[in-house]
């Protein structure tokens, strides 16, 4: 009997600690943490914009590119192949003719280019973007997507706990904004985002 009544009493103590634990806190680490997460998310959105700016042919060098070959290079283990066509690109002056070879080893991703093909591109931020609204609304999911991980990064920098304090660490994030300004702000831009990422994902898909 005094073996049961022990082992039971060792049982006990281990509920009461793990009942008696504290939940994680506030820490500077945790709120650094949070505040570098919400700036990457952040500049993810931005770079979507700007790349979404460029499809649509608001920013960068106009022109177009003939293409001489395509090919699929490799995303690695956890990304996607992405299909590139490279050929010379010729730019436009300001009347919209063109104006000469601008570059000759220009490459940009597209799904359905071939070869001998003229595609209309943007030259931005060094890199060479197919103008269209396919390629706008992609970039556009893009810009909501790091917009939808800025909502979890902004409840981590406000509440100042780390998501990697332990078992209770997403509990208690939620806990700690819930019902304050940053937990409205991160309710609306969770839905705003992933509404805009339906949105957009559809019309990429359909255009």
């Amino acid at each position: 009997m005094s073996m049961s009544l022990g082992g039971d009493l060792g049982n006990f103590g281990q509920r009461d600690n793990g009942l008696l634990t504290p939940p994680p806190g506030a820490t500077p680490g945790g709120r650094v943490l949070g505040v570098f997460m919400l700036l990457v998310t952040l500049l993810v959105c931005g770079i979507g914009v700007a790349k979404f700016a460029a499809a649509a042919g608001y920013i960068g060098t106009r022109g177009d590119l003939v293409v001489a070959e395509c090919y699929m290079a490799s995303g690695g283990r956890n990304h996607s192949d992405t299909r590139w066509c490279s050929g010379t690109f010729h730019a436009y002056d300001n009347d919209g003719a063109d104006s000469g070879p601008r570059d000759e080893y220009a490459r940009v991703k597209t799904r359905d280019a071939q070869p001998k093909d003229t595609v209309e591109v943007s030259h931005s931020g060094g890199e060479y973007v197919a103008v269209g609204l396919g390629s706008s609304w992609g970039f556009m999911v893009m810009a909501f997507f790091g917009l939808l991980l800025a909502a979890p990064a902004l409840a981590v920098a406000v509440s100042g706990i780390s998501p990697r304090a332990g078992r209770g660490a997403a509990e208690a994030i939620r806990e700690s904004v819930s019902g304050t300004w940053a937990g409205r702000v991160v309710k609306w831009t969770a839905i705003t985002s992933a509404a805009g990422m339906a949105l957009f994902g559809y019309l990429a898909w359909l255009f």
